[in-house]
């Protein structure tokens, strides 16, 4: 027969293990529940991050697509004030060369065509074929002034030893260049207007040339004198390589200290 006490303590063992059982499931279930609110918490963390993140990345390229659009309008303005500049130079350049060339050279008028013996048709076509003359004649010089005038105000900005506003201006050598120029480019000048009619070098590469060479001739000068400098130094800093003179020694003072000398 069981003992009643040893059965009631079993049972009360076992009742007490049930329960162990059951607050340490419900703290496990808590446990995760808390687990799982904590990894949803750092999920919506990370996601409210990586919102934020993307939020500056795409404000930062809104900014740089506003300062990009702000850019653009000023550009063409730029570019459309430029355009508007040179059209203004060429077309103040083209009646200059008009003006110039209708003084120098006027085409003859019908009337004075048939006075020279021509029939009223010959005068017509012959007056006409000389207006088509002189408005090719002027486009061509127009033209070709305006490049010259453009390439030298260029060759003199990009190379300011030609620059006579310049620091770096040397007369002298400018002077020189310009006559090389005035040969190689056989310019031909019209004495009636001044004009330059033929020019078969174009001013800027000839300029250029010189340029380059003056920079390489005195970047090569420049090269040297380091060099110099530097063997000068090390001749300087070098110990010297000759074995130090030994002392003379007196064979009569050598034989009296019993060679202490």
């Amino acid at each position: 027969m069981a003992d009643p006490f040893i059965e009631l303590d079993v049972n009360d063992i076992v009742d007490d293990v049930e329960q162990v059982v059951a607050d340490t499931t419900a703290e496990v279930s808590s446990t995760e529940e808390n687990k799982t609110e904590e990894v949803a918490t750092e999920d919506k963390t990370e996601e409210a991050s990586q919102e934020t993140e993307e939020e500056a990345e795409t404000k930062e390229e809104e900014a740089k697509s506003d300062e990009t659009e702000d850019e653009k309008p000023k550009a063409k303005n730029e570019a459309n004030t430029r355009i508007r500049t040179l059209a203004n130079e060429n077309r103040e350049l083209r009646q200059q060369v008009e003006q110039l060339n209708a003084q120098a050279y006027k085409p003859a008028s019908e009337q004075e065509l048939v006075d020279a013996g021509y029939s009223e048709t010959d005068a017509k076509v012959e007056a006409l074929r000389q207006d088509i003359e002189v408005e090719r004649f002027n486009r061509q010089v127009t033209e070709l002034n305006y490049s010259l005038q453009d390439e030298a105000r260029a060759a003199l900005n990009d190379f300011p030893v030609f620059n006579p506003n310049s620091d770096q201006y040397n007369e002298t050598l400018a002077q020189n260049v310009a006559d090389l120029y005035q040969q190689a480019a056989g310019v031909q000048t019209d004495p009636n207007t001044g004009l330059v009619v033929n020019a078969n070098v174009m001013p800027y590469n000839f300029y250029k040339t010189f340029a380059d060479t003056i920079q390489n001739v005195a970047l090569d000068s420049q090269v040297k004198g380091q060099k110099a400098n530097e063997r000068m130094l090390a001749a300087v800093d070098a110990p010297s390589s000759a074995a130090p003179k030994e002392a003379k020694v007196d064979p009569f003072l050598q034989g009296l200290s019993g060679g202490k000398y």
